[in-house]
């Protein structure tokens, strides 16, 4: 079995493990799906971004628990970032964003609208 890992995200994870003996990440609770989006939609909202990620589920009690995110929730960005996978979520949900209040940016019923969520530490 192989696989390859970034030599910068190795070295930042080498760096965290060498000086805190772990490495720390944020987390909300909530499960999505990458989506490609048609066209009609991105230029109705005039969004820069060509996929999203839909929300699913949330894991009871979690961080998200008590937002205001509801089952379908096209998240589009987070803060001043683009989300356009469910990969770009986790990169951007790094130690820094740990019980730092964060605004999701989504469409929720052909509407644009902003959540804000808290992330806790992952266990």
């Amino acid at each position: 079995m192989c696989f390859t890992v970034a030599s910068n995200l190795a070295k930042y994870i080498v760096g965290r493990l060498i000086v805190d003996g772990k490495v720390r990440r944020a987390y909300t609770g909530i499960a999505g799906q990458t989506i490609h989006l048609n066209q009609r939609l991105i230029n109705y909202h005039g969004l820069n971004v060509r996929s999203g990620v839909i929300f699913q589920q949330i894991e009871p009690d979690g961080p998200a628990y008590n937002s205001e995110l509801q089952q379908g929730d096209l998240i589009v960005g987070l803060d001043d970032l683009p989300v356009t996978t469910i990969e770009d979520l986790h990169k951007v949900l790094d130690e820094t964003r740990i019980v730092t209040p964060c605004t999701l940016h989504i469409v929720r019923r052909n509407r644009r609208e902003q959540v804000r969520v808290i992330p806790a530490e992952m266990p």
